[in-house]
């Protein structure tokens, strides 16, 4: 299992000049083969674009010239078409820069049509990402099943792709897991996740040391102060069983799960 977390805020957001750019993409016509091979996804039609935040020829980069910390929200809708038989598949997406994977901002969605239907997965994924000035980001796609001869397509007018360049004078807090965690298959209750690695700690408004046991993410400022948090959680099956599983993921302040905050 892998895990990340994003956070922004801090005392900067009270005196923040105007939003910064904005850029946002949709896919209308194609209906790519989804594979074990991952392929970039591409974004056919721009809806709104700024000059920071630019898509490159092929339609799967988006260049980003400025340097510095952006918010990536995203969604990639698959199809299984009209396909006979009872056909398991699932699909990861993740985000890239410059062909690196990123911790942060994965999704994973299951399919499985009982008797030909035409069945969807729906991946949706976001991340605060800090990239260098003219890293080209992509969304990508990969199937992690073994079901070869059963098909899977993105499915056309459904999928867009927003990018949102943050200020960087903003505090920001970026943790992952990088170990993995085991035998999370006995997690019949909630339990905390720890994060061993730290990319990015402003101590103006967060306190956090990493640690393989370390869960608890100190949010400094004042009552009522506002702070904008992605995290994804990512389980891979790793023996063979019968038992079918679910798993469920929140966020908790001070012990209370943070309403809205639930995903399965």
């Amino acid at each position: 299992m892998s895990s990340a977390v994003g956070i922004c805020g801090g005392p900067a957001l009270a005196g923040a000049a105007a939003s910064g750019d904005v850029s946002v993409y949709r896919n209308s016509s194609d209906t790519a083969a989804l594979t074990t091979t991952p392929i970039a996804v591409t974004w056919d039609t721009t809806v709104t674009e700024r000059g920071t935040i630019t898509k490159q020829t092929g339609n799967t980069d988006i260049d980003l010239s400025e340097g510095g910390k952006y918010l990536a929200l995203y969604n990639v809708w698959s199809d299984t078409g009209a396909t006979t038989g009872n056909d398991r598949r699932s699909l990861d997406t993740y985000l890239a820069l410059d062909g690196t994977t990123l911790p942060y901002g994965f999704a994973s969605g299951y399919v499985r049509d009982a008797s030909g239907e035409d069945v969807a997965a729906y991946n949706a994924g976001a991340a605060i990402i800090d990239a260098t000035a003219g890293q080209n980001l992509t969304v990508n796609a990969v199937r992690t099943d073994a079901n070869t001869g059963a098909a899977l397509n993105v499915r056309a007018g459904t999928n867009g792709l927003s990018l949102i360049k943050l200020n960087d004078d903003y505090d920001y807090l970026r943790v992952q897991q990088t170990t993995g965690i085991t035998g999370i298959s006995g997690y019949t209750s909630f339990t905390s996740i720890p994060f061993n690695l730290s990319d990015e700690v402003d101590t103006g408004s967060f306190a956090f040391t990493a640690s393989s046991t370390a869960t608890d993410m100190n949010l400094k400022g004042v009552t009522g102060q506002k702070f904008l948090i992605t995290a994804n959680v990512k389980i891979e099956q790793t023996a063979n069983a019968g038992t079918r599983q679910n798993y469920e993921m929140r966020l908790v302040r001070d012990g209370v799960e943070v309403p809205g905050s639930r995903t399965t």
